[in-house]
Order: structure tokens, then sequence, then C-alpha cells
């Protein structure tokens, strides 16, 4: 026997006219982001009880259930089933109208009366239409072991009513129509699900005319609406790491109109000279003045730079002022600077300044002796990452994340520990504070299990005094947080080990990963110093 029920509106003897599952796919035509489950039925709904001016009739009933019986065979429906399910309604009809005879208060001069007028059954079945239109909300619908159930709000911004017919019957019954398409992820066996479903990304490299290239990285990434995440939280996911020598010019982040699509588009352009540290943007020159056959030699530096939103404007001229005096110190100062002006741009964070100084005479020839310093900018080799926008990420986190399944745990859920250490290999990386974790070298020519760490888990760190032992499986990205606990904590010592499942934790690895990589069992075990002195034990019992 099948159910359904939508808004709150159940109705019986159902019959099903359509069922149809079909997987819906990313755009990229790559990540199954859920099933959409299209159910066409009808059904009755009633009768229902009402106060009316003559008694109620037993015979009226039975008559009711007769005309429901024949109204159920003629739409194709069982009859036994149709019989059986009739006489309950009727049952249960002159039940409540006994009950509400013998309640308080009840005017036993105005005896039930038989169903409404045909004005009152037009209402009621327009609220009942409008019912089960109103999008996105509780559906119910089992057909012997098969259950298709949302709590009102599914993958899809749904479930979302197509087409509904009313038809009022006799005797209080409504014959009801209803087709209704559900979006779901259908996940038994999963933990507490990841609300990204799909994370596709497109990049392109441009060169120009001076060799130094563009990299343009767009993509979109796609979240469950029953999840009530919105997909601008995970930015972190979209941005790779930037590049060395490369300045990130331009980061687009447009959100759809539901909430669950987050688009990304992002503009590294490689410069042929970085600017100092702590500056965005950098312009300079450096010109030479030859006078008197070359015995008089004047040198002037004209340098702007520009810096991140929050940055000195005070610290910038500091900087500037630094590489024009070494610029100029490059060329061997006759004299002291004699002549220069600084800017500073009051609405920006941007600052220039020019200087003026004697130089040395010109020694050897023009082509060689004009400039000596040429080819050398200083303060620009120190050996620092590139300045980015405050939404970074680790390159790690598109690369692990190539297929998404919409079943794949969340990376806030809790891992899986074992207190059982699993057979360890020879590869080990240790980090200590201060120190970035370095995966361990792969051996050329190797493919062995246990020679690398790889993209996947996060290990949360536990406020514990005491030492602790885990083992992880995951397949989802490396976020920055997980690198920034690791880095904070005293000291940690993760081991790479063979891919030998652990009785304890097969559970938790034991699953189909479509990913194109390795999944390894990680040991992590660290020692928090919380400051507390305990003495030994004396054997002494808290009464002495």
């Amino acid at each position: 026997m099948s159910i359904f029920s939508y808004a709150g509106v159940g109705l019986t003897l159902i019959k099903t006219k359509t069922f149809r599952v079909e997987p819906e796919y990313d755009p990229s035509g790559v990540d199954h982001k859920w099933n959409k489950f299209t159910l066409s039925v009808v059904g009755l709904l009633g009768p229902t009880p009402k106060i009316s001016e003559q008694p109620y009739n037993d015979a009226a009933a039975a008559a009711g259930a007769a005309t429901a019986a024949e109204l159920a065979v003629s739409l194709g429906l069982d009859a036994a089933l149709a019989q059986a399910a009739a006489s309950a309604a009727s049952q249960a009809a002159v039940a409540a109208a006994k009950e509400q005879r013998q309640r308080p208060g009840y005017d036993y001069s105005a005896p039930p009366s038989p169903p409404g007028t045909a004005e009152e059954y037009t209402a009621y079945a327009d609220q009942i239409k409008h019912r089960l239109m109103v999008p996105r909300q509780a559906l119910h619908y089992s057909c012997g072991n098969l259950t298709v159930r949302s709590d009102g709000l599914d993958c899809n911004q749904g479930p979302v009513p197509s087409a509904c017919e009313v038809a009022t019957m006799i005797n209080g019954y409504f014959l009801v129509s209803i087709t209704v398409t559900a979006c779901l992820a259908q996940c038994p066996d999963s933990p507490i699900p990841s609300p990204v479903v799909s994370l596709k990304w497109t990049q392109a490299e441009a060169f120009n005319e001076d060799w130094l290239s563009t990299v343009t990285t767009r993509g979109k990434l796609v979240v469950r609406s029953d999840m009530r995440q919105s997909a601008d939280s995970f930015r972190h996911l979209c941005v790779p790491g930037l590049l060395s020598e490369y300045v990130r010019e331009r980061i687009e982040f447009p959100l759809s109109e539901s909430g669950c699509e987050l688009g990304f588009t992002i503009t590294d352009k490689e410069q042929a000279v970085m600017p100092p540290y702590g500056a965005t943007k950098a312009d300079g020159q450096f010109v030479v003045v030859l006078s008197g056959g070359g015995a008089k030699r004047v040198g002037q530096v004209d340098l702007s730079l520009r810096g991140p939103k929050g940055g000195s404007r005070r610290d910038l001229l500091a900087i500037a002022t630094r590489m024009a005096m070494s610029k100029l110190g490059m060329e061997s100062l006759a004299s002291t600077v004699f002549g220069g002006s600084f800017r500073e741009d009051l609405f920006a964070n941007a600052v220039s300044l020019s200087l003026k100084a004697d130089l040395a005479p010109l020694v050897g020839s023009v082509d060689r002796g004009a400039i000596r310093s040429a080819n050398r900018t200083p303060f620009v080799s120190q050996n620092q990452l590139p300045l980015a926008p405050p939404v970074r990420s680790r390159l790690l986190a598109l690369v692990s994340a190539p297929f998404y399944d919409v079943c794949s745990a969340s990376p806030g859920t809790q891992p899986a520990r074992s207190t059982t250490p699993a057979t360890k290999s020879a590869s080990t990386a240790t980090t200590s504070e201060g120190t970035t974790p370095t995966p361990p070298a792969t051996t050329p020519g190797t493919d062995a299990p246990g020679t690398q760490l790889v993209p996947g888990g996060s290990v949360g760190m536990l406020p514990s005094e005491s030492v602790q032992s885990s083992s992880v499986a995951s397949s989802t990205p490396v976020g920055p947080a997980a690198f920034a606990s690791a880095r904070s904590a005293p000291s940690i010592d993760v081991t790479v080990v063979d891919q030998v499942p652990d009785p304890e934790v097969k559970d938790a690895i034991d699953f189909a990963d479509s990913a194109p990589y390795d999944l390894y069992q990680c040991e992590c075990a660290f020692t928090y110093d919380g400051g507390v002195v305990m003495l030994p034990g004396t054997g002494v019992g808290p009464d002495g």
C-alpha cells in the first residue's frame, strides 16, 4: 500500500501515475550532485465530519463508503483495498461524530448534519489546492521498501509541486492529483555530509610580448541547500595559492540568486621584477645626466609605491627612501643628496619621491660607465612570499577535489580514532613549532604506498595534557586551519603508515573513493604541556 503526504495533506487509496529518478550532475557533467525524484500520484482526501441539522445516519455512512469504493474501482485501484479503506474512513467519521455529541456543552437539539453545501466544498478544495502548491514543504512517499522523504527543504531549493488538481466529490471526498519534484542525496551510511557537492575550475595561461604570463582561473562551487549553508562561506576552497613572482591582479566572486552556487575568476600576472615586500605595486625610473664631457654626472631616482588596504604610508615612504638612496649609492656618490621631493596620497595607500645627487665622474665608455648599476634594483629580492588578498588558500584545496562525492564526509566531521597503531613504514615527516609540515620525498621510479603525504583529512588538536594517538582517514581537502593548528602545537610527530586497514577503523577507510589519488592512513601523536606539576603517587587515600 502506498503512502503520500505533502504539506501536511495526506492522501488515501494512492495510485502512482509516475515515479522517475534522474541523476543530476554539475555543469561540467562530472560530479554527481543529487538524484531528482519526480512523483505524480492521484488519491482521495476525506471524508471529514461536519456539524449539520440532521442526525448522523450509519446507513448514509455505509452509502458513502460504497460510493468511495466505486470511485476507487473506476480509477483502477484494488477493489478490496478500496472497500476496506473506505469502511475504515466511514467508521472513523461515525466515531468522531459520536465523540463530538458527547462533549460538554453540545447542543443535542442540533444533531450532526451531512456534508456542507457546494460552495463550502469549492472553498475547501481551493484551500487544499493552495496548500499543495506551496514549495519547500514536507514530503513523504513510500511504496513497499521504497521511501522518499524530505523534511521541507531538499538539495535544490525544493520540493517543488508543478501541477495540482482537486476535484469535488460526494460525501466529503476529494479526488486529488499532484506532481512533485524533489532533489535528494540519499546517503544512509554517511556521517555528517559535506555541503559542497561540486568544485570545478579551468585554468588558462597567456604570454605577452615580454614573455610574461597571465594565469586566469575560473570555476564554480556548488553546495546543497538542505544543509542550509551559503556557497559564499566556502571561498577559501576556491582560491589557489599565489605563485612566486606573480601578483594577484583581480578576484571576482559572483554568487547565484539561490546562494547555492559560487563562481570565481582569479587573475594572476607575472612580474619581471617584484615590488619590495609590503608593496603591491611599484613604478620607478633611474636617470643619469652627463655634462662636461662626462666629468660631471647627476643621478635622479623617481619612485612610486602602492600598498594593500590597511597598510602604513609611513612604512612605504621609508622603503622608497632606502631604495632610492641605495640605487644612488651604487653609482658612487660624489656628494650628498642635494635635491628631492616627497609625495603622499591622502586617500590611498600610495607614496612617491624623487631624489637627485652628484655622482662620480664617468670612467670608461659611455655605454658601460653612464649607469654602472644597470640591471640592479635594491630591496626586491627578500625571499618573501608575494602579497595576496585576505582570502588565501593552498593549491592543494583544488588539486585534492577534482572529483566530489555527494556522500563524502564533511571536513568538520570528527575523524575516527584508534589506540592500536597500524603497520608503520620507513617514511616519517616531523614538524615542530614555527615550521611548515613538509611531505616526505618520493623515490623516483617508485609508486609504493606510504612514500608521500597526499591532500586529504583534517587533524584537529585536542586540548589535552597527555600524549594522544589518532588514526585519521578522509578524502576531504586540507584547509589552512589544519596547518595553522599544527603550527600552534608545541610538538607534533606525523607518521605516514601503509594502507593496511586497522580493524578498529576499517569502517572509516573502507569506502569507494573515486578520486585520482591514493588514500593513506595517518597516525599522529602530540604532547601538550599545560604547566601543571603533578606529585608522584604516595599510596595515601583521600582520607589520609
